[in-house]
């Protein structure tokens, strides 16, 4: 799975409102996505998705969120 589409599930799954540090920690432990290196997904790796999508992820202060899942807004206030 794409680190992208590992983020969106656990969102999903956990309504939003977690840290990059969670994220990364539940991908590694779930093994969602494993990097070519062999290495564990890091916060920083989350994060770096989430500044690349900014129509997809929104940043609430230290928390993460979807702000769109298949074309529908979700509450994010």
């Amino acid at each position: 799975m794409k680190i992208e589409e590992a983020i969106l599930y656990i969102l999903a799954e956990r309504n939003g409102d977690l840290r990059t540090e969670q994220i990364a920690d539940i991908i590694n432990r779930r093994k969602l996505h494993v990097r070519k290196d062999g290495q564990p997904v890091t916060s920083a790796q989350v994060y770096a998705v989430d500044m690349r999508h900014p129509d997809t992820f929104v940043k609430l202060y230290t928390f993460l969120d979807v702000c769109c899942i298949e074309g529908e807004f979700v509450d994010i206030v």
